[in-house]
């Protein structure tokens, strides 16, 4: 592979200030939740971050515990981060130079077989769930099954609902990074009336999966 080749300093310039400029937002991150992290982020122009905020194998109890400690964690680095439960927080962090953190799941396990529970964790703040891990949950399959049967009709309702309380604030973003299969994805996309996001899913065409 060759190497990058270097910028001029006008260039690194020009690319910094429009680095600067725009907005920046991780889309999925599990980097350690600490101050120095925020200050990293802040130093490298991240504005907001999908943060997974709890382990994908936690059920709604432990899920709840995990939101407690992060309310603490806001509290105590108000300085250095903003707590995302609007498109508006985003720019505010922006400008008070500060990270957002949007709170996300990377499994939907702790919904259960409750659509209920959605409403629960989204007055909590939720905003982005990443409907299935590696494991079957009750909406559908993961990477790691073997079969390819998508969305169930369980998990047809739960992208339903997740679309409707979507429509006063930044809606629960679907995630499909783990539902890889086209006949999946489609499904998601048909149902859902929000953008899905893709954030590292790994094209088959370019490398097939294996299980």
């Amino acid at each position: 592979m060759k190497p990058f080749p270097r910028l001029t300093r006008d260039e690194e310039e020009r690319a910094t200030a429009i680095h600067l400029e725009a907005f920046v937002i991780d889309g999925l991150t599990v980097s350690s939740h600490s101050r120095q992290q925020f200050s990293k982020m802040i130093q490298g122009g991240v504005n907001a971050a999908n943060w997974t905020i709890a382990e994908p194998e936690h059920d709604f109890r432990q899920c709840i515990h995990d939101i407690t400690s992060w309310y603490s964690l806001l509290r105590s680095n108000e300085d250095k981060t903003t707590f995302v439960v609007t498109a508006r927080d985003i720019l505010q962090a922006k400008k008070e130079k500060k990270v957002g953190i949007i709170f996300g799941l990377q499994n939907a396990k702790p919904i259960g077989d409750e659509i209920g529970i959605l409403q629960v964790l989204h007055r909590l703040g939720l905003r982005i769930i990443q409907l299935t891990y590696n494991e079957r949950n009750f909406i559908g399959d993961g990477a790691g099954e073997k079969t390819d049967c998508g969305l169930s009709s369980f998990g047809e309702r739960v992208v339903e609902e997740m679309n409707r309380l979507g429509i006063s604030s930044i809606s629960l973003t679907v995630e499909v990074e783990r539902v890889l299969r086209p006949s999946s994805c489609q499904r998601i996309r048909w149902f859902s009336r929000m953008p899905a996001q893709e954030d590292s899913a790994t094209a088959l065409a370019i490398r097939a999966m294996k299980n």
